[in-house]
């Protein structure tokens, strides 16, 4: 690995390790401005602001956790892909094979696009309504 597939991948393993811990502000430290955001293939959201706010939502009532990660870098650190187990509670367990892409630039991740195999499991469990 190269210098910017190994910078590429600290910063993944921060992302999800500041999840693990709720710390909003650690995430998103690691986020161009200019973030786009994506769920299952549907645009959530443009820029730190607006994964802000998802993060307030998701973080505030439920109980979640990336367990057994995996980080694949390509080579030259522009691009990374995560696959995980997400465990949530809220009132129950639910786990969910999950895998999320990233683009980077100049050390900040620019995209995140997360895939679920449980999605709609997993969003009906967790009473995630749309505003």
């Amino acid at each position: 690995m190269d210098c910017a597939e190994t910078d590429s991948e600290e910063v993944i393993l921060l992302y999800f390790e500041a999840f693990n811990a709720k710390d909003r502000a650690g995430m998103l430290r690691l986020l161009s401005p200019e973030l786009v955001h994506e769920i299952d293939g549907r645009e959530c959201g443009v820029g730190r602001e607006a994964f802000s706010e998802h993060l307030s939502h998701r973080f505030r009532e439920k109980r979640e956790k990336v367990e057994e990660l995996v980080v694949m870098i390509a080579e030259g650190g522009l691009r990374a892909a995560a696959e995980f187990v997400l465990t949530a509670s809220h009132g129950n367990h639910v786990h969910s094979r999950t895998g999320a892409f990233f683009e980077l630039r100049h050390g900040r991740i620019t995209r995140v696009s997360e895939y679920s195999a449980n999605l709609k499991s997993l969003m009906n469990s967790l009473l995630i309504r749309e505003n």
